[in-house]
């Protein structure tokens, strides 16, 4: 008697399926060790193992269930496909290539097995297969529980390892963003984040901070030494891939070996096919413009200022004026016509294209002659020599000027102090009557901060006039860019300056308040705004919050009399007939104040006099504007006092409290005294 027949349901034909998975993926590793022994492009390479995967799935299958009932996977877990008539070639043909339908139902043909009362997906109604349990195996039930298990780990270890992936990829993304690494050495900084014992965490936090402020400005040779620090080769192919991409330099790979250096020269390649494809195709020429002519100058402050050999920084925007005559007019007038440039490096490979980039190609040109002028933005492009290859075409009369023009990008130097900007001084202070007070070291947050750049060497203009602007950069410890105020002196930059000279009276005022406590960088560009050449200087501080100030001083005694040249009075005792006087004076004798070194000291005042009733009769703060200045004598300050009107006071005792402020040390001190109005 026949035992009745186990259909198999959707979980243990899934496993079975991720068993497929792994030897599918182990023929798709060994087809990538062959290819890359032959010299295809990266769209040959995935064209191949895209057509290749696909035959090696139709003939697995096909030839593993019509002669052995199943495949690897099923054959392990004790399964065995079966078909209502003989299984043959054709049959399990059919149920493979019925399996495309399962799919493109976004998995609901899979899904069927779940619910059906054999068991069958779509692919297997299509064909008239059922998956069965096959009792006549050699494999034991202790293995087939085996190979589910293995099957579920490995699952489960997939899952675990993209989910970490994943996660590590996202906190690393946020940490990047939003904690830069420290400016002041941000590599080790880089190194000291991404230490991990995990290859690929530690290659996925240094690829989060390639782009960090601190290290956007390093070197070619800096940048490559990022990649070799990767450790798994995908991320360290990327790696030297989008670098070779970013030089236009496929000698970047060079780097490599083997199948890596294969595999990143195919992404460069994929890359400059890219560009390549935004390549137009040639407009239709039969004959040539007259008078063509191409100049290059920079763009500063609106205005085109012609530049020497065609050199120009990196970062500059860049002018490029063609004029051409011989253009033919429409029957109304009119002329017509288009301006393409294409960049590229001196071997040829494609930077960018640009095509139509006039505004207006149609207008009515005087005498038949057209001078044009268009911007070329330089921040993006490596420094290195160009050619730029330009056409100014005639629509109407289908004539052309073709030129080939050279472009030298240097290096920005906004490093270099030696430029032939020359410093003479820089110093940070305090701002105090439109002048700027020297301090070094550090600032609090109530005071007005001042940087002196005097810079000098400065050419003129044909009318004698200098030209000078400055741009400043502000970071904070965490290396954020919490003040970025460019052209700063953009309306006030055209002087004369005495002896070409910026002097200490064209500084820059900051505000404190609005910076971050802690330490934080001050970066000066000064430059000449003719022809660019710069200087910039980095002022370090740090900004502290103005303590309350601590009760310590000596409050000797404190004189109340009538002012003159002096404040004539009394340190003991005083009284005046009500109305005989309308100010008195009151001046204390303080010890223990802090001088700056040659015994000045800088000091403030308040004033409150009360009744005997405890009213408030007077109350004034800060009566020397927190500035006041004087010099110590023995230690001690004396002969500064206070004005007070007090013409209002009627008969009677009153008490006068006198508050000395040391704003250098940062204390205070107290003191009370009474006098009588008669």
């Amino acid at each position: 008697m026949k035992s009745p027949v186990q259909y198999q349901g959707f979980w243990i034909r899934f496993c079975a399926n991720i068993i497929d998975t792994a030897i599918g993926a182990l023929f798709g590793w060994v087809l990538g060790l062959a290819l890359n022994l032959f010299d295809l492009s990266v769209w040959g390479v995935l064209g191949i193992a895209i057509l290749v995967g696909i035959l090696f799935s139709m003939v697995y299958e096909t030839i593993m269930v019509a002669r052995y009932g199943g495949t690897i996977g099923k054959l392990l877990l004790r399964m065995k496909v079966i078909s209502d008539t003989e299984m043959t070639y054709k049959t399990a043909f059919i149920r493979h290539i019925s399996k495309y339908v399962s799919s493109i139902t976004l998995g609901i043909g899979y899904l069927m097995v779940a619910w059906d009362e054999k068991k069958q997906g779509l692919h297997d109604k299509m064909a008239q297969t059922y998956v069965v349990e096959d009792t006549s195996s050699r494999i034991t039930p202790t293995w087939r529980i085996i190979s589910i298990v293995g099957a579920i780990l490995a699952i489960v270890l997939y899952i675990a390892y993209i989910t970490s992936i994943i996660v590590w990829s996202a906190s690393s993304a946020i940490e990047a963003s939003r904690n830069p690494l420290d400016p002041a050495d941000p590599e080790a900084d880089l190194q000291a984040r991404c230490s991990s014992i995990f290859p690929q965490r530690h290659d996925i936090c240094l690829t989060a901070y390639a782009e960090d402020p601190g290290l956007v400005k390093r070197t070619p040779e800096q940048r490559e030494q990022h990649c070799v620090q990767m450790r798994t080769n995908d991320l360290r192919v990327s790696c030297y891939a989008d670098l070779a991409s970013a030089r236009y330099d496929i000698a970047v790979c060079d780097a490599l070996s083997g199948r890596h250096q294969k595999a990143c020269q195919q992404q460069f390649e994929a890359v400059q096919s890219v560009r390549s494809s935004f390549e137009d195709a040639p407009r239709e020429i039969t004959g040539d413009l007259s008078d063509g002519k191409v100049t290059l100058s920079v763009q500063i402050d609106q205005e085109c200022i012609p530049v020497r050999g065609n050199t120009v920084q990196n970062g500059q925007e860049v002018c490029i004026t063609v004029t051409a005559s011989g253009f033919q007019a429409g029957a109304d007038g009119m002329h017509q016509y288009a301006i393409d440039s294409t960049l590229r490096r001196e071997d040829g490979i494609l930077m960018f294209t640009q095509r139509d980039i006039q505004e207006n190609g149609r207008e009515r040109l005087t005498n038949n002659k057209l001078e044009y002028t268009f911007t070329l933005t330089t921040n993006t492009i490596p420094p290195g020599t160009y050619r730029n290859e330009l056409t100014v075409y005639d629509a109407i009369g289908k004539k052309a000027y073709l030129a080939n023009q050279t472009i030298v990008i240097q290096t920005e130097q906004v490093e270099d102090q030696t430029q032939t900007l020359t410093v003479y001084k820089a110093f940070a202070g305090i701002a105090k009557d439109g002048t700027c007070e020297p301090r070094e070291g550090h600032f609090f947050d109530d005071e007005i901060a001042c940087f002196v750049v005097d810079a000098g060497n400065f050419s003129k203009d044909a009318n004698g006039i200098n030209h000078f602007d400055i741009d400043v950069r502000t970071y904070n410890e965490s290396g954020d860019l919490i003040d970025n105020s460019q052209s700063v002196y953009e309306d006030d930059g055209r002087v004369v300056l005495r002896n070409g000279k910026l002097g200490d009276n064209h500084h820059i005022v900051s505000t404190l308040a609005d910076f971050d406590l802690g330490k934080n960088v001050q970066e000066l560009k000064v430059y000449d705004a003719l022809d660019r050449r710069q200087v910039v200087v980095r002022f370090n501080f740090t900004l502290l919050k103005r303590p309350e100030p601590r009760e310590t001083l000596n409050m000797v005694k404190l004189k109340i009399g009538v002012p003159g040249d002096t404040c004539e009075g009394d340190w003991d005792s005083f009284e005046y007939k009500a109305g005989s006087v309308d100010t008195l004076c009151f001046e204390p004798y303080v010890g223990g104040m802090v001088d700056d070194g040659t015994e000045s000291v800088v000091f403030d005042m308040n004033i409150k006099i009360v009744d005997a009733n405890g009213e408030t009769i007077v109350d004034d703060k800060n009566i020397w504007e927190g500035e006041g200045t004087g010099y110590l004598e023995n230690g001690y300050l004396f002969d500064y006092w206070i004005r007070t009107p007090v013409s209002k006071l009627s008969a009677g005792t009153y008490s006068a409290t006198v508050v000395v402020y040391d704003k250098i040390g940062n204390t205070k001190g107290t003191i009370t005294r009474e006098f009588i109005v008669t």
